[in-house]
């Protein structure tokens, strides 16, 4: 590659230049099929180079002729995007061929000009000169070049990760400075870490053009012992959540503001975004116009009914239907004086989940032939026009495919037998069904009661939900009740707190085997504010044997 001339100096004829650099690079794989793939990477390369030049110029005022050696050494780098085409001739191997685009990342360059001859100086007394360094000017910020490779992937103790010895070229098709030729070619040699998540895709055996048998075998034949199809079963689950009944302060403080109308109680683990509480309220009184919004108050706070009322109003509620009632005996705490007192109206949320569960098909087969005869055996998939599983066996012994691919369809199986050293081949055709499945569980996976601040007493509401909820299960359920406090108070303090309100959930079901567990330093809600707070005051019951699967 030809330089670009740094500054104002005469007559350097740099033919070419080289230098060792190095390249950290990410890369992926898009499978095409087992013989071919595209490769995307990004990366970080050097390609600095130091350039020579030995000629023999006048070097001072007295004309005394010398050889010079003029280096100019150069710093650049790129940051590039490459994209290859691969193509594997054989297992493991890649041949590469695509195009690199790059950006320069640095453009630095020092030079000098030393005298070899011994006895000749130059003008100021030394043998250097023109001593100088910067940045290049007139650098093309954007790099182009074909590049080929060729790599081999080595298995590193398992099916999913190899090293991947790596030689490639890359050809500049633009120079990297206006106005010259001077182009950065680069060799690279490297070792990658490739991580195949799936594992390595297996290459088709060549048993589908074998000629016709030359030794005829009337008695080969494929037995199919045994077929299982895909099944795809759909789980369906419910998940009860307790819908908070108490208006704390900073709800009515901050009624104006635009809060998320959600039921999805999924987020947060289920506290059902209680900032909108009353916008829940607002949409379940309009589907139960006939329904008085009952709300329980202490007398202190009944003096700021006024205030509560706008910011029902705000939320579309009709306070026409409010009806307020001194509800002493609630246990109220110093950010609550609401609480909502109609069950209907506060019925827990039910979400439902799912999840899909794939039964891969599966394949048990027999080739039939002489007792000692060798088989070669495969798979093949008509439409990919592939086999996909291969394998060897003996004649006459059961060959099992535990788990077909998913994307099996239709095909053939296919073997090769060998019988003192000639080759038959036969078949047999096998379709695979898919067909699905929907499984709904209809009594809730969990369900949860709230209790009051600094309680273990059970509202009467709760009691009857977990009551409801003890009569729909069986003798052969098995439950896990799980206690929470709201961290106010001290780790001893809240074990026992939460071990009180356990009992008193525990009870309810007696005659169902119960796994207990305490967690008072654990958050189900992780806001500061009290209507966030609440939600750590739960205790929710697990069913463990929800739908067998």
């Amino acid at each position: 590659m030809l330089p670009p001339k740094p500054m104002s100096i005469c007559c350097q004829k740099f033919t070419k230049g080289d230098g060792l650099g190095w390249d950290f690079s990410f890369f992926a794989h898009y499978i095409i099929n087992n013989k071919q793939s595209l490769q995307g990477s990004i990366g970080y390369r050097d390609i600095s180079a130091t350039l020579l030049s030995n000629q023999r110029l006048i070097v001072n005022q007295r004309l005394d002729t010398g050889f010079v050696r003029s280096t100019l050494t150069t710093d650049l780098s790129l940051l590039y995007l490459e994209l290859v085409h691969n193509y594997s001739p054989i297992r493991r191997m890649e041949l590469s061929i695509g195009f690199n685009l790059g950006i320069n990342a640095s453009k630095n360059y020092s030079f000098n000009e030393e005298l070899i001859s011994d006895s000749l100086t130059f003008d100021n007394s030394t043998r250097l000169r023109n001593v100088s360094f910067g940045a290049l000017t007139g650098i093309n910020p954007r790099y182009f070049g074909g590049v080929i490779g060729l790599a081999y992937s080595i298995p590193f103790f398992s099916n999913n990760l190899f090293v991947k010895p790596t030689l490639q070229y890359t050809y500049g098709f633009r120079p990297l400075q206006y106005g010259t030729n001077w182009y950065a070619h680069t060799l690279l040699f490297g070792l990658n870490w490739e991580y195949k998540p799936f594992g390595e895709i297996e290459r088709p055996v060549n048993i589908e053009n074998i000629p016709s048998p030359s030794i005829p075998n009337e008695q080969s034949i494929i037995t199919v012992l045994s077929k299982k199809n895909k099944v795809t079963s759909i789980y369906q689950y419910l998940y009860e959540y307790p819908v908070l009944h108490d208006i704390t302060e900073n709800i009515i403080r901050d009624c104006h503001s635009k809060y998320l109308v959600s039921d999805n109680c999924s987020e947060d683990n289920g506290s059902c975004l209680y900032e909108s509480i009353l916008d829940t309220l607002s949409r379940r009184s309009h589907e139960n116009p006939q329904e008085l919004i009952s709300i329980g108050y202490i007398s202190k706070s009944k003096i700021d009914s006024v205030m509560i009322q706008l910011c029902l109003q705000a939320h579309s509620i009709d306070i026409s239907k409010i009806e307020y009632v001194s509800y002493s005996s609630y246990p109220f705490t110093s950010n609550v004086g609401y609480t909502i007192l109609n069950n209907k109206l506060t019925t827990p949320f039910l979400v439902k989940k799912q999840d899909t569960v794939i039964s891969k098909a599966s394949l048990s087969f027999m080739c039939i032939g002489n007792t000692k005869d060798s088989i070669l055996w495969g798979i093949y998939d008509s439409e990919i026009d592939s086999v996909i599983i291969k394998g060897k066996a003996l004649a006459n012994h059961e060959i099992t495919v535990s788990a077909l691919p998913l994307g099996f369809k239709k095909g053939n199986i296919r073997c090769i037998i060998k019988h003192d050293g000639k080759s038959d081949l036969i078949q047999h055709n096998v379709y695979i069904d898919d067909s699905s499945s929907t499984i709904q569980d209809t009594l809730p996976v969990e369900t949860g009661v709230l209790f009051a601040f600094d309680s273990d007493s059970l509202i009467e509401k709760y009691e009857n939900q977990l009551l409801k909820f003890r009569s729909k299960l069986n003798r052969s359920d098995s439950l896990i009740i799980e206690a929470f406090t709201d961290l106010s108070g001290d780790f001893d303090y809240n074990r026992d707190l939460a071990a009180r309100r356990a009992n008193r959930v525990f009870a309810l079901f007696t005659g169902i085997h119960t796994e207990i567990i305490l967690s008072p330093l654990k958050k189900r809600n992780a806001g500061l504010m009290e209507h966030q707070r609440a939600y750590n005051r739960i205790v929710t019951i697990t069913r463990k044997n929800a739908i067998k699967r």
